[in-house]
């Protein structure tokens, strides 16, 4: 796994960074994993680029990188989490904030989800049990 060379020229291998950086943090448990995940395939990519001191442009590189296999949300969470490693390594003096003003993936204009058929909504309707009390009520809440 990768290594990053802090300020004071001493290295630190990723996985014990990511470690300390989430224990550090004041977030939900299931954003722990979703950032651990994210910094995972961070310090993966700096791995297999031999990148032990990134910079901003890695970080571009890196985001560029995801772009044709991830959808715009995912890689604007794998941001979110590489920016916020490195807010915290600046805070502590380690290492400086290259990630500061890197911006997440954009979804493509007009992305929407699109609306029931009026068919596909009747047969949604005729699809539930209104014989018991759960299926009156899951019909009523569907309506």
């Amino acid at each position: 796994m990768a290594k990053l060379q802090l300020n004071n020229g001493e290295t630190i291998e990723a996985p014990e960074l990511i470690s300390l950086f989430l224990s550090a943090i004041d977030i939900k448990p299931r954003s722990i994993d979703t950032y651990r995940k994210a910094l995972k395939q961070f310090f993966l990519y700096l791995d297999q680029k031999n990148i032990m001191a990134p910079t901003k442009e890695d970080i571009i590189a890196f985001k560029n990188e995801l772009a044709p296999e991830h959808a715009a949300a995912t890689i604007s969470v794998y941001i979110i989490a590489v920016r916020q490693i490195f807010n915290w390594l600046d805070e502590n003096g380690l290492y400086s904030n290259i990630a500061h003003g890197i911006k997440g993936a954009r979804s493509p204009k007009g992305f929407r989800k699109d609306t029931l058929t009026i068919e596909q909504i009747k047969r949604t309707l005729q699809g539930i049990d209104r014989s018991t009390l759960e299926g009156k009520r899951n019909f009523a809440i569907i309506n």
